[in-house]
């Protein structure tokens, strides 16, 4: 199987859940999805949520969106902070 860091879009969705002591179910029906799928393709990474989607996880869990997707925030501001120097 492989880690979470193998996938595109690593990501703190499953961390936070479990700090909640939520379930997977738990975060389908706050969101207001009825697919786990989506949900669990998102925490491992496979894709990325669209912002309305990665705005309702955020609120869920009761984190920031750019904590939840902490290392893609990283990235987009180095390349911001580079894109500046030119």
């Amino acid at each position: 199987m492989p880690r979470t860091n193998d996938y595109p879009y690593p990501n703190e969705l499953r961390r936070f859940r479990h700090q909640r002591g939520m379930r997977l179910v738990d975060v389908a029906r706050k969101t207001g999805h009825i697919n786990l799928c989506q949900i669990v393709a998102w925490e491992k990474g496979e894709k990325l949520p669209c912002l309305r989607n990665a705005i309702k996880l955020a609120c869920a869990l009761k984190v920031p969106v750019e904590v939840l997707f902490l290392q893609l925030t990283h990235e987009i501001r180095k390349q911001m902070s580079e894109q500046r120097r030119e």
